[in-house]
This record gives C-alpha cells, structure tokens and sequence, in this order.
C-alpha cells in the first residue's frame, strides 16, 4: 500500500514538473528535464519494488527502494547545484521532500517484512 502511495505521489511530481516546464527560464527547464527523466526512473523502481516484494526478494526490495531515493535526490539536486545547505525552493522541493519521507517509511517497514534480507 505504501509503495502505490509512492507511485500515485510520484504521478502528481510528474504533473507538477510538466506543469511548470513551459513557463520555465531556460535554466529551469533543463532542471525540470533532470527531475521528469528522475521521476520516470523512480517509477521504475517503485514498481520493481512491487514485483519484488511480491517474490519474496527482499534484498532485490531494498535495492528498489533505494534507487527512489536516489532518483528523488538527484531531481532535488537538480534545484539546489548538489549543496545540501541549500533547501529546493522549486514547485517541487515539497513534494520531493515527501516522497523522500514516504520512501523512507517503505524502507522501515521493509526491514519488519523481511528481517533476513539486511
């Protein structure tokens, strides 16, 4: 349930970023290029993570689970030059900030769901 979460979020990231993409400065549209290739990505792990968990791989999971944070970063880095000092002030900093929450919640309950696979 956790992961359909994080795909139906990611789904309104991509929204957001389309959204904002044709009214954006040059600059910015290539930022919003890096977070929709991301975000295109992360769906893919999002729903590996789904196959995944399905066949009992819980190491396969995890794996899953943390290339969505990556791709997520990545995106915000996108927005902030790879400083962590400084916070996305983008239309997306929320919602990456989100996701990066909610991937984190699916990576805590994958360590309940299968305790063997760490």
């Amino acid at each position: 349930m956790h992961i359909l979460a994080g795909i139906h979020t990611t789904k309104e990231a991509i929204q957001i970023a389309k959204h904002a993409l044709p009214s954006a400065t040059h600059y910015d549209a290539q930022r919003y290029e890096v977070c929709l290739d991301t975000y295109d990505s992360a769906m893919d792990s999002w729903k590996s993570a789904i196959r995944s968990t399905k066949a009992g791989k819980g190491f396969e999971v995890a794996n899953d689970l943390s290339a969505v944070a990556s791709m997520i970063s990545s995106c915000d880095d996108a927005f902030t030059d790879d400083d962590p000092t400084v916070p996305n002030q983008s239309p997306l900093g929320q919602i990456d900030q989100l996701l990066l929450h909610m991937d984190s919640n699916c990576l805590a309950i994958h360590l309940k769901a299968f305790p063997d696979s760490n």
